[in-house]
């Protein structure tokens, strides 16, 4: 990007480049934080699709209601599932992480039959049963019981990083980059 420096009054002018100095740092972190943001929805969309569940199961956990006037059907809204660590002008990256190993079945049962229980998506776990309190449990082979879950940890981070490494993140980090130098030379103009 070309821009033009009128020199009006050259005291002021080594203050005024060296104020643009530092905001260089500032400005591609925010170009960063957005880009990354954009990343984090791109993601939470593709794996929701991938997995056949809602999205917001995949952005928050959600905890077993305790009063069930109170929540909804698959529990209260719980902490993030996915928290994009921001860039700031120290720190030039961007770090998105996944908490919870993946989405228990209880919360997203649908109904349970003679061979399985049923999820959003048409899956059927076979051989797993709901209890009166509306956990999902699947027994193993030596007849313990185990809580099955739908994984998105590595489908979450796969499609972040194959996203930020695409062509397209980068054209919408160099556009939101020069939108904000722009910005930021026009307040240093005047």
């Amino acid at each position: 990007m070309a821009f033009e420096v009128k020199v009006t009054k050259r005291g002021n002018m080594a203050a005024s480049i060296q104020k643009l100095r530092g905001t260089f740092p500032k400005i591609e972190a925010a170009a960063i934080n957005s880009v990354a943001k954009k990343a984090r929805t791109h993601a939470v969309r593709e794996v929701a699709k991938t997995v056949g569940v809602s999205q917001k199961f995949i952005r928050h956990r959600f905890t077993k209601a305790t009063t069930p006037l109170a929540m909804g059907p698959q529990g209260a809204k719980g902490r993030p599932r996915v928290k994009l660590g921001q860039a700031h002008h120290r720190r030039l990256w961007a770090i998105l992480s996944v908490y919870s190993r993946g989405i228990p079945v209880y919360q997203v049962a649908t109904s349970a039959t003679k061979k399985g229980v049923k999820r959003r998506g048409k899956r059927l776990y076979k051989g797993a049963f709901a209890t009166p309190a509306g956990l999902v449990f699947k027994r193993r082979s030596n007849d313990q019981l185990m809580l099955p879950k739908i994984g998105v940890r590595q489908l979450l981070r796969f499609e972040f990083t194959t996203y930020l490494q695409g062509a397209k993140a980068k054209n919408e980090f160099s556009r939101e980059f020069n939108r904000l130098l722009t910005l930021n030379l026009k307040r240093f103009r005047n």
